[in-house]
């Protein structure tokens, strides 16, 4: 179908793309960028075969297994999304993907990110987290030496488990000082501590002055120790002198 093409970025959704290398022959297209998308129960190269193209990405709705060694081969994936997965992201559905020196940005939008799982995607430079988050360890996070750009634009910061959503602030405000992009919401409707917090450290605290009048004393017994110790200092340094 694409023979004889050029074409920058092709994106398939929902089909079953079948590959025939008895065809490679006559091929005389380029595809620079594929990125296939469907709903899938197992995830492997018969699923998502390969294809003459410079980057691959590949996104898996509602899958439950991932069989990262049927990838080993796949010079040009570099990207891989699971999307509301029918299971938790543990090490056990992760296990091979460190193998994959080509991949370089991974999304979850999964409720549970557990026991470390990101250790196996720790050479990835791009991170982007979706709306279903609920818990992500810090172990995981703490992981990724090599990432460049962390996406969290649509989590949701209120709903996270405590601990997760203390791990994130931890590691955004830790990682932005090294020159870690980050792309995070900028307004929370609830003034989340957490939220407001990034918002002050990254840019110039638009949404802290949004949210003074109904979030001080509240921030201030935040269960998260670096939120809660930003608030306090901040009081402290507008308490009138004697």
């Amino acid at each position: 179908i694409f023979n004889n093409t050029n074409i920058t970025h092709l994106n398939i959704e929902g089909a079953v793309v079948t590959h025939d290398a008895a065809l490679l022959p006559k091929y005389k297209g380029q595809i620079r960028s594929l990125k296939i998308t469907r709903m899938i129960d197992t995830v492997n190269s018969d699923e998502f075969p390969p294809f003459p193209v410079q980057t691959y990405t590949i996104e898996a709705h509602k899958m439950r297994t991932l069989d990262a060694s049927s990838f080993a081969n796949y010079t040009q994936l570099t990207g891989l999304n699971i999307i509301q997965p029918d299971v938790s992201i543990t090490p056990r559905l992760l296990a091979g993907l460190e193998n994959l020196t080509s991949l370089r940005s991974v999304s979850f939008d999964a409720e549970r990110i557990a026991d470390g799982a990101l250790h196996h995607v720790r050479h990835v430079q791009t991170l982007i987290l979706g709306s279903y988050l609920r818990m992500l360890d810090s172990d995981s996070l703490n992981s990724l030496t090599s990432l460049q750009q962390l996406d969290v634009r649509y989590v949701p910061f209120s709903p996270l488990q405590a601990n997760t959503s203390c791990a994130l602030a931890d590691f955004i405000n830790r990682r932005r000082m090294l020159g870690l992009t980050v792309y995070r919401p900028h307004e929370s409707l609830d003034c989340d501590c957490v939220l407001v917090f990034l918002n002050k450290m990254i840019d110039d605290g638009e949404q802290t002055a949004k949210c003074q009048p109904m979030h001080n004393d509240r921030c201030l017994f935040s269960s998260c120790s670096i939120v809660s110790d930003y608030f306090t200092r901040k009081q402290k340094a507008h308490l009138p002198t004697v």
